[in-house]
């Protein structure tokens, strides 16, 4: 019990050090990727990853209520694609229609307003775990969560 204790302890310090150095992030570029139409704002988004040494993408679908209300917090959804895919892609997935589905679950009440960031996984090297030469849990946990919760109206933390 008190390794895991020290270990979390580290974890914690380590993420807050990492937390400190704020990274800033730009639009991709559009011309790169099929123009498609949104049912909800997305943005489509690059952040220089110092783990990784490279620029990652990610998108942002944010709830309809976000520049309405914007005093209101929300909670937050990583939804991962699959193999071969991307970020631009995922939120436009032809046969699920992933976009327009999370709009009807927050339209209809059965699901609560959101912000779902979509990393992309398939840049340089492809993977969602840490392996030699490829850190990406680092950077995920460390950078692009932080700066998600820096940027947009996110609850920080685990519960939502």
């Amino acid at each position: 019990m008190m390794k895991i204790k020290l270990f979390l302890t580290a974890c914690l310090l380590t993420a807050v050090s990492f937390q400190a150095a704020a990274q800033d992030f730009t639009e991709q570029d559009p011309t790169k990727h099929q123009p498609r139409v949104f049912p909800m704002p997305v943005k489509h988004l690059t952040m220089h990853s110092n783990v990784l040494n490279c620029d990652k993408n990610f998108s942002v679908i944010l709830p309809k209520s976000y520049d309405k209300e914007p005093d209101r917090k929300y909670p937050v959804l990583y939804l991962l694609h699959g193999h071969g895919e991307n970020d631009w892609e995922w939120a436009n997935i032809p046969v699920s229609m992933i976009n327009e589905r999370i709009s009807q679950v927050t339209n209809d009440g059965s699901a609560a307003e959101m912000i779902v960031v979509q990393p992309n996984a398939t840049e340089y090297q492809s993977g969602y775990f840490n392996h030699e030469g490829w850190m990406y849990e680092d950077y995920f946990f460390k950078e692009l969560i932080p700066l998600i919760e820096r940027n947009f109206r996110a609850i920080p933390d685990k519960g939502h």
